[in-house]
């Protein structure tokens, strides 16, 4: 990536550009040294495209490009006179300095001082690959230049600005922090933690806990093998192949995760949810999105407001609280309970036991397996295709709107039914509202302001 740094007069730019008055050239330094495995690399400061490999030699070997660019006449050979390159031996490892006349932390030269006399225009690239023993410690800081690391082992402690990081076939215990611009982990055996800023984030093949912290662009995580934590803002998250658990917590933009072995936890304001296929329990606390679960192996808890939800294929219990949006719930082995307020409810093929509370939307439920207890307000209610345990009941207590309940034709149930404003049009025999219900028997009790219609098929 180019430094480049411009002092000038605006006016005097564009002729100077325009009449190619450029020179250029590059030089190339080489340093190394032994090196023995479990040592230590640092680079504090540097400002450069950084390519470090692992080699099977017990040595370090650098080597370092620079380009300069520029319109002062002269500039360049005085320019190469007085940068050099720097490895240090420091005991337990080694530090890599490039030092350059423009550096701040040294003395300005008299050429830094026509740098900034009068030359109008300057830049610089450099590139410098390091070859280290695989079993390596890296202590980096770099900036406005990319790195990118293959095959060290180590504690690895990365810190970037504005330039790229990614690591391939790496190993050990990583810690990245960087900035405006992307951070690439894949195949890596230890744990994970990226820090970053407006850059995405991508992690694959990470035998270990991954930890990420982004803003406004994109987290992409697979095949992790231990737990992520995930915490976004504005980011778009994904993540698949988590063997561990999954804890997010996001804003204003989709979670998406898939195959996740542990406990899931997701808590965002205004974020769509999608999650599909975990064996542990799902928590969910967002707003004004859509959250869908499907193939959910434990129970389920989610917490919306103005949220739509859809449950699908839930083998635990589900729990819902939300408001204003629809819930759909389809083939549930275990209870489902919703708390809604001006949610319609649709669930069809629930297992267990079933408990609504909501207002001035319907409720329709089909192929029902445990018992039933409807609260609503305004709320019209559709029951059907009901298998209702010998011990079970179904509650229904709405207002203003109609109740229908589909039985089957032989059921043996009390049934009591109270339409105090309407009719009560009944194929099966009821009982008078309050009459104490016939022990053995499943309990019917149906009351609303509206009809009530009950079909025996």
């Amino acid at each position: 990536m180019t430094r480049l740094f411009l002092i000038c007069f605006a006016i005097m730019i564009c002729p100077a550009l325009a009449a190619g008055n450029l020179e250029s050239d590059s030089a190339t330094w080489t340093r190394e040294a032994s090196a023995e495995p479990g040592q230590t690399l640092t680079i504090r400061d540097g400002r450069m495209d950084l390519e470090i490999q692992a080699h099977d030699a017990d040595r370090i070997e650098v080597v370092a490009k620079v380009s300069v660019k520029t319109n002062y006449k002269g500039f360049v050979e005085d320019y190469f006179a007085e940068e050099h390159l720097e490895l240090s031996d420091q005991g337990d490892g080694f530090v890599l300095d490039l030092v350059s006349p423009t550096d701040d932390r040294y003395e300005k030269s008299s050429l830094v001082k026509r740098i900034f006399g009068g030359t109008r225009i300057f830049s610089s690239s450099v590139s410098v690959r390091v070859k280290l023993p695989a079993t390596y410690n890296l202590d980096i800081e770099n900036a406005y230049g990319d790195m990118s690391i293959d095959g060290i082992e180590g504690a690895l402690r990365l810190k970037s600005k504005s330039g790229t990081v990614a690591l391939r076939n790496c190993g050990g215990d990583l810690r990245v922090k960087n900035s405006y611009a992307e951070v690439e982990v894949e195949n890596f055996a230890g744990p994970v933690e990226v820090k970053n800023t407006s850059g995405p984030v991508t992690l694959k093949d990470i035998e270990g806990d991954a930890l990420v912290e982004n803003s406004y662009r994109g987290i992409n995580l697979s095949r992790i093998g231990g737990n992520a934590v995930l915490d976004g803002k504005s980011s778009e998250i994904r993540g698949e192949q988590i063997e561990g658990s999954c804890e997010v917590t996001n804003s204003y933009r989709p979670v998406i995760l898939e195959d996740i072995g542990g406990e899931v936890s997701v808590e965002g304001n205004s974020v769509e949810v999608s999650i599909r296929n975990v064996d542990a329990p799902v928590t969910v606390e967002t707003s004004y999105q859509k959250v869908s679960l499907v193939d959910i192996r434990d129970k389920v808890r989610i917490t919306g407001k103005s949220s739509s939800v859809e449950l699908e294929d839930i083998q635990g219990d589900a729990e819902v609280k939300t408001s204003y949006r629809n819930v759909d719930a389809r083939n549930l082995r275990g209870n489902l309970s919703v708390q809604g307020n001006s949610s319609a409810v649709n669930a069809v093929g629930v297992a267990g036991d079933i408990r609504i509370d909501t207002s001035y939307r319907d409720v329709s439920l089909r192929r029902t397996g445990g018992s039933i207890e409807i609260r609503g307000a305004s709320s019209g209610v559709r029951i059907e295709e009901v298998n209702l345990p010998k011990d079970g009941s179904i509650e229904v207590d709405t207002t203003y709107r109609a109740v229908r309940l589909d039985l089957p034709g032989d059921l043996n149930a009390s049934i009591q039914a109270d339409a105090r404003h309407g009719s009560v049009d009944s194929d099966l025999p009821t009982e008078k509202w309050g009459a104490s219900s016939k022990k053995g028997k499943p309990r019917i009790r149906l009351r609303t302001t509206g009809n009530i219609t009950i079909i025996a098929k």
